[in-house]
């Protein structure tokens, strides 16, 4: 992974976490996961079931599908010690539901989350 593509990963993220901390109070839309990439750039709350996890560079990614055309949620590295236990274990296999801003990230869609309050298992 190149330098530039972290760069904007971590941009992504600040970005997120600011919009989302001015306006903590709204309530936000809920979207499938499939349908998130049609709100780039707004906040949401994204719903699917987590099939599996990904480590990277950046952090830990919750993945709903094995295509990249849909959204994956991130867990960037430095917020990782803030969630308890094991993310895989936590989350994968469950129906989740995330809020953040939703970014393009090369081909595929991120949103980022850096904290496990904006992350909730759904029943």
């Amino acid at each position: 992974m190149g330098l530039r593509r972290l760069l904007l990963v971590v941009f992504l993220f600040v970005v997120s976490v600011s919009a989302i901390g001015a306006v903590q109070k709204q309530t936000y839309p809920e979207v499938g996961y499939r349908q998130a990439s049609q709100h780039i750039g707004e906040i949401v709350w994204v719903k699917g079931k987590v099939l599996r996890t990904e480590e990277g560079p950046q952090g830990t990614f919750l993945l709903f599908s094995a295509n990249k055309k849909y959204v994956r949620v991130l867990i960037p590295k430095p917020n990782i010690k803030d969630f308890e236990g094991s993310i895989k274990h936590r989350y994968a296999g469950k129906r989740i539901k995330a809020v953040g801003q939703v970014s393009q990230l090369g081909e595929g869609f991120v949103l980022a989350v850096d904290q496990p309050k904006r992350i909730k298992i759904e029943k």
